[in-house]
């Protein structure tokens, strides 16, 4: 039997090279379909590993701190420490550090906001200077002598959308006059010298400075940031400075709110080597607590030690703009000084005496004329300059960096803020809106000012989302009261793995970002992302700047604050888990057990936040009061349970894919076997007739089918090998092992039906041929009918052919939809995004490999249809027709089949993930790519004559 099989094989080579061109093809490209498979799932594996190490793996907050958002969309906020002040005692804290598989239990405890009020210095010499520029070439200036100049600012916050009032304003006094020549005249009085406390009491005949008798003088003073009432303006302090020497400094203040958090200090730098990111002093130990020290007067307090972070992550500026007011109108004329004598040196005259009329001083000093002038007084903006909330948040950590002095109340802590978590309005699955609130007036009570307010931030008069707590320390003199002292400080960037960006989910030290969703809002934010801005009830909160230990929590509960509940201060603890091994399931699956004893052994949630991937959530943001529109923004958030969604999917893709390749490939190998048989039905019928079984000629002409097959299954996968190398794909070992008897056992599969009817065929139908009657004579006309009719002949070879073409389609389609919408952000998650992104060239080479090999069927399909009906295309060459009228029948045929399959596979594509409009794309180019393949076919056929068909035998 196998020496007649090598024989028929060896005496029928076109028929062999034929089947064996077929096989050859379709080996090489299930080889490739295969390692493309591999390659995308390997790296979309190896995304989804890189995705498992994160800080930490486990989330654990108290039962009620997850929002509803979170619970339904299984997600967690990016910002989830927004609003959730507490929950988890100490005891819990405890059992979580004992439960087996906790590597690292890293607690955080949300203390609250505490307010700073800053100095912040603003040097105007550069504005000064440029303006005396101009006056000089021209521009109408002030006179030579005297020039007052009006500091104010305004704060700018929301990407420069947001504009508040100017609040708080400074005058600079410049003279060319002495210090002691306008001592001399009455202009300056002694409120008016270095050192004494705008509240204080004045000194008795305080002595000139030195060298205050040469030179200029500049004096500064101004209004707090609450625009203080008239009589509250007073000049603080004047200095002997020459005129253009030097620098003009002022200061307007700056109310800065910073977030206090308390954390166990090894814990934290074990989870993310936070020790390894200080910059000046030193990071925290378990030592470290509370300093009790007594002041003066017996009162006792307790000194918080804090590291600070090196940046505040807010958005808020300050527009200083400087006024030129006419000193003409507000001064008198200085009257002549006296010559001072030589010795002894000038001293300051006593207070003038008021008169007995009017009780007024005989010389009205600057403060005097100033007071009720310069605050409404028209000016000339002159320049503006800018300052940064880095540049006032480095002004309060050098204040709170100094060692606190004995009396000094600069660290006191009278009050601090908590807020609640934003009330979000559900506007669909992933589409929210802040719900905006109120906050009353007396939230920003104050000691210190005798029951008055504090300076409260500027963007506390803005659109509220959170509601704000206060907690006021205790008044009683016996009450130890609380002070804040830096020893450290950090930088954020320093960090392991950080960006800036958020590529390290739910880090405690990156600040929330929004970024605009539409056109108007990308425009509005200047392509800029929104930062949370200096209001604690804004709707993006800030992340905790001030870290102290848990041992020091004491000193901002009772009895220092009596209304806080320190019972429960822990606001969430991160799990490391220990003896993570094995892929991403198995790793997964270890955290999952761990998360379940925490959950039995405290009744805590528990959120895994291994693998877990950003997920854009819509939010409508309300307009603001100060100019920021409406804005339709994105906020990432986590989703859980990310990286095995994608390992489901890439695993449903991987057997989807195989699955198509195994069935283009069998029905291109159905085909190729079919048309291998089908010039050998007379041979068939002669072996019946001699006496051979059906049994016998089936297993002879499978036996060609599988030897045919392992050659040319070689062949291809040696083709193959060589492709993989230059695409740079990857085959493991086994599989490629796999390939040659894959590609046999296909080939057999493929050859079962055709070679089982041709054994069952009677052997004078084989030999002799028949043709069944149709019902009814159909008349062919053109070149249309000559195609249709060819189709119809061989409805079996056509519907293949239509499958394989449009499976190839449907593959297509359905990738250029998933890519469509990852691209435009609606994929999901982050990670598979990026998963997508990293495999798109496989997965495109994959269904392109797929279309190929479909196009390559009704290619083959065509042309074995010329092949067979040679002697009809001979006749009607002989009856005048020419090559090209053979070549459009063939084409008109190929087109048929590729608008069947396109039509059929962008349909079935749609409905697996595609679109349409792709599904109208890949069916274009299926289309084209059949009617190259066509051609190909043609330019085989037409090497030979069809006479030479017709005396062509097998």
């Amino acid at each position: 039997m196998w020496r007649v099989t090598l024989q028929q094989i060896r005496h029928s080579r076109g028929r062999t090279l034929a089947l064996a061109s077929g096989i050859t093809v379709a080996a090489a490209a299930f080889s490739l379909l295969m390692s493309a498979v591999t390659t995308g799932r390997a790296v979309i594996r190896g995304d989804v590993d890189n995705g498992l190490h994160a800080t930490y793996d486990l989330l654990v907050r108290a039962p009620g701190s997850v929002s509803q958002t979170e619970r339904t969309g299984a997600m967690v906020n990016d910002n989830y420490l927004a609003g959730v002040f507490g929950g988890i005692t100490r005891a819990q804290y405890e059992r979580i550090r004992g439960l087996e598989g906790v590597d690292v239990a890293a607690p955080i405890a949300m203390v609250g906001y505490v307010l700073r009020t800053v100095d912040l210095p603003v040097d105007i010499t550069s504005v000064v200077a440029d303006a005396a520029s101009k006056s000089r070439a021209g521009i109408p200036g002030p006179a030579p002598d005297d020039q007052v100049y009006r500091v104010s600012g305004a704060h700018v916050s929301d990407r420069g959308l947001s504009v508040f009032p100017r609040s708080g304003q400074t005058f600079v006094f410049v003279s060319s006059h002495s210090l002691a020549s306008l001592f001399a005249s009455g202009r300056i009085s002694w409120k008016a010298l270095p050192g004494v406390n705008i509240l204080g009491a004045a000194p008795a005949a305080p002595p000139l400075p030195p060298g205050s008798d040469t030179g200029g003088t500049v004096c500064v003073g101004g209004v707090d940031g609450n625009g203080a009432a008239q009589h509250d303006k007073q000049w603080q302090q004047c200095l002997p400075d020459p005129v253009g020497g030097g620098h003009l400094v002022t200061q307007l203040e700056w109310s800065f709110p910073a977030l206090v958090a308390a954390v166990d200090p090894v814990a934290e730098d074990r989870l993310d080597g936070l020790a390894g990111a200080v910059t000046s002093g030193r990071w925290l130990t378990e030592a470290d607590r509370t300093t009790v020290s007594t002041a003066a007067g017996g009162q006792t307090r307790h000194i918080v030690p804090l590291v600070a972070g090196s940046t505040p992550f807010v958005d808020d500026a300050l527009d200083v703009r400087v006024d030129r007011l006419d000193a003409a109108k507000l001064l008198a004329p200085l009257p002549p000084t006296p010559a001072l004598p030589p010795t002894p040196p000038p001293t300051l005259p006593p207070p003038l005496p008021p008169t007995p009329t009017t009780g007024a001083v005989a010389a009205p000093t600057i403060q005097d004329l100033l007071t009720s002038a310069t605050a409404d007084a028209p000016g000339t903006d002159i320049g503006h300059l800018s300052y940064s909330s880095q540049d006032a948040y480095n002004q309060l950590l050098a204040k709170a960096s100094a060692p606190v002095a004995p009396n000094s109340v600069a660290g006191f802590v009278d009050a601090y803020w908590t807020t609640e978590p934003t009330t979000l309005g559900q506007l669909g699955p992933q589409h929210v809106s802040p719900r905006p609130t109120t906050n009353p007036d007396s939230v920003w009570s104050s000691l210190i000012q005798g029951g008055g307010t504090v300076t409260e931030p500027t963007g506390a008069a803005d659109v509220n989302f959170r509601t704000l707590r206060e907690h006021v320390a205790d008044n009683h003199g016996r009450t130890p009261v609380t002070m804040l002292s830096v020893v450290g400080t950090f930088d954020p960037a320093k960090l392991p793995g950080y960006a800036g960006d958020r590529s390290v989910p739910l880090q405690v030290f990156n600040p929330p970002v929004a970024h605009g969703a539409d056109n108007a809002a990308r425009a509005a934010l200047g392509n800029r992302p929104l930062l949370p801005e200096g209001d604690p009830a804004g709707y993006l909160q800030q992340t905790p700047t001030l870290f102290t230990t848990l041992s020091a929590l004491d000193a901002f509960g009772p009895p220092a604050f009596p209304d806080v509940d320190q019972s429960a201060p822990i606001s969430a603890i991160r799990i490391k888990v220990a003896g993570l091994h094995g892929d991403a399931r198995a790793q997964l699956n270890t955290i999952a057990q761990v998360a379940l004893r925490i959950r039995n052994a405290t009744g805590l949630d528990v959120d895994i936040t291994a693998g877990t991937s950003a997920v854009a959530l819509a939010v409508d943001l309300p307009a603001g009061s100060f100019g920021r529109p409406a804005l339709s923004l994105t906020e990432d958030w986590m989703q859980e349970g990310a990286s095995l969604r994608v390992l489901d999917a890439v695993d449903h893709k991987s057997l989807t894919l195989f699955i198509l390749v195994v069935v283009v490939t069998a029905l291109f190998l159905l085909n190729g076997v079919q048309a291998a048989l089908r010039p050998r039905r007379a041979q068939i019928g002669v072996l019946r007739a001699l006496g051979w079984s059906r049994p016998a000629v089936f297993r002879l002409l499978l036996g060609e089918v599988a030897v045919v097959g392992a050659a040319a299954g070689a062949a291809g996968t040696a083709s193959a090998a060589a492709l993989i190398a230059v695409l740079g794909l990857r085959m493991p070992v086994g599989h490629a092992l796999l390939v040659l008897p894959v590609a046999v056992v296909m080939a057999v599969l493929a050859g079962l039906v055709p070679v089982w009817r041709a054994a069952n065929t009677a052997p004078r139908r084989a030999i002799v041929g028949g043709a069944r009657a149709p019902r009814r004579a159909r008349p062919v006309r053109g070149l249309i009918g000559v195609a249709r009719a060819g189709l119809r002949g061989v409805p079996g070879r056509t519907a293949v052919a239509v499958i394989a073409l449009a499976i190839g389609i449907a593959a297509l389609t359905a990738t250029l939809g998933v890519d469509k919408s990852f691209r435009s952000g609606g994929g999901g998650t982050a990670l598979s995004a990026a998963a997508g992104e990293d495999v798109r060239g496989v997965d495109y080479l994959s269904v392109a490999l797929t279309v190929l090999l479909g196009a390559v069927c009704v290619a083959d399909a065509v042309f074995l249809g010329l092949r067979e009906r040679a002697d009809e295309f001979a006749a009607l060459r002989a009856a005048g027709w020419h090559r090209k009228h053979v070549a459009r029948v063939a084409l008109f045929e190929g087109l048929v089949i590729a608008i069947l399959g396109g039509v059929l596979g962008a349909t079935a594509g749609s409905l697996f993930g595609g679109s349409l409009p792709a599904g109208a794309v890949a069916g274009a180019g299926g289309v084209l790519l059949v009617t190259c393949a066509v051609g190909v076919a043609l330019r085989s056929l037409a090497r030979m004559s069809l006479t030479a068909a017709l005396a062509e035998e097998e």
